[in-house]
């Protein structure tokens, strides 16, 4: 699908735009920061429309702190590495859960708990711009 085939007035429909690949949606917000925008909301409520209705409000929930984020994050960079930082976040709640299921905590923690080991440090002088000497 060419990125190029839309435009501010055609209707988006969520199938076409689940087949978008990378470089068109990096076209498409190059070219139209805007309907970038509409394209990728209309996507995230399709996807969460088909989620089970046990999960819709946590679905809902995640799409609204995303939202909160990226209007107070001051730049794209800053505003994915939070999301980032989000879902590591879950990633280890869940890790954490499934060490819990699985009796694998109990080896973990002993992990966390090791001492850490001494190490030198060796410092560095720093060469002198002074041409004198």
């Amino acid at each position: 699908m060419d990125s190029g085939n839309f435009n501010s007035e055609k209707e988006i429909l969520a199938d076409d735009l689940e087949k978008f690949e990378f470089d068109e949606w990096r076209d498409l917000f190059e070219s139209d920061p805007e309907l970038f925008e509409r394209c990728r909301k209309k996507l995230l409520q399709h996807q969460i429309t088909l989620a089970p209705e046990s999960a819709k409000p946590r679905l809902l929930g995640l799409m609204f702190q995303m939202e909160a984020e990226a209007i107070r994050s001051p730049t794209p960079i800053s505003y994915s590495l939070k999301l980032s930082a989000m879902m590591m976040e879950k990633f280890d709640e869940l890790r954490q859960k499934l060490n819990l299921l699985t009796g694998a905590n109990a080896d973990y923690e002993k992990v966390l708990q090791h001492e850490p080991e001494s190490a030198d440090i060796i410092h560095f002088s720093r060469k002198s711009t002074d041409d004198s000497q």
